[in-house]
């Protein structure tokens, strides 16, 4: 999630997405925003990272960081439906090459299969269009 774009319609589509895949209120979400670009360093990325989780209606996962590297662990050990929140989507690496706006489809894999989820979803939100110029409809 590039915090240049929160508020825009897609926020509500996460949002109604999460409720329609489990309509159970008591069951929560937690998101990993995967805010690893251009961030400040804590405690001033704190006002972002709560008027992200209110306008979802989630809590943000335990151990989020602007540390790419942590993703997977922290991701592993979510006890709840989690939402991670790339910049644009599922991504599969070609020649080794990693990125910090994507969740590899071998992440995902491994997040899906830990034993901590094994009941529970995980939401990986795939915008998939380009902006500036992009066809949404391709």
């Amino acid at each position: 999630m590039h915090p240049k774009y929160f508020g825009a319609s897609h926020d509500m589509a996460k949002r109604a997405i999460m409720g329609w895949l489990d309509p159970n209120p008591n069951e929560r979400w937690e998101a990993h925003p995967m805010w690893f670009n251009k961030r400040p360093k804590p405690p001033d990325d704190r006002a972002f990272l709560d008027k992200y989780a209110a306008a979802l209606g989630v809590d943000i996962v335990n151990g989020e960081s602007r540390d790419k590297n942590k993703l997977l662990e922290v991701a592993q050990k979510c006890r709840v439906h989690l939402l991670l929140d790339p910049d644009t989507r599922l991504w599969k690496p070609q020649n080794n090459t990693r990125s910090k706006k994507h969740v590899t489809v071998h992440q995902f894999i491994a997040f899906v299969k830990s034993p901590c989820r094994q009941d529970k979803l995980t939401l990986v939100y795939d915008q998939s269009y380009r902006r500036g110029g992009g066809d949404i409809w391709e």
